[in-house]
């Protein structure tokens, strides 16, 4: 298993989410934003990729190339600030799951979880 962390800024929870996908001996590649994540999907079918939206650059075209890439990714878009209009839009891209920054990293871990299948195991 493995998972692309997009981090175009860095954010409070990422190494706890590193942490957690290193706990679980998945495989972390790490991508500057979200046209080099679309690049490296081009050469590695990722089952996991976690995004971050920004109001001011949209990520729907980022998202549709990585589902191109890989039908099969789940996508976890991180959100600092959330908008009806942002969220919506995500949204329309059938993600696998919206977080909110502001919200508990516990949220994004249970998460990633159930996108990589680990529900069944310790979140140790």
């Amino acid at each position: 298993m493995n998972c692309l962390l997009v981090k175009s800024r860095p954010e409070a929870g990422d190494q706890e989410i590193v942490s957690f996908l290193r706990r679980h001996q998945v495989e972390v590649d790490t991508a500057e934003d979200q046209w080099s994540a679309v690049h490296k999907a081009h050469r590695t079918h990722y089952d996991v990729v976690i995004l971050n939206a920004e109001k001011q650059s949209p990520i729907d075209g980022a998202i549709r190339l990585l589902q191109d890439c890989n039908p099969k990714v789940r996508i976890i878009v991180r959100a600092e600030d959330n908008s009806r209009d942002l969220e919506s839009a995500v949204r329309k891209e059938k993600i696998f799951y919206y977080h909110l920054n502001s919200f508990d990293t516990k949220d994004i871990t249970t998460a990633l979880s159930y996108a990589l299948g680990l529900s069944s195991r310790s979140d140790g």
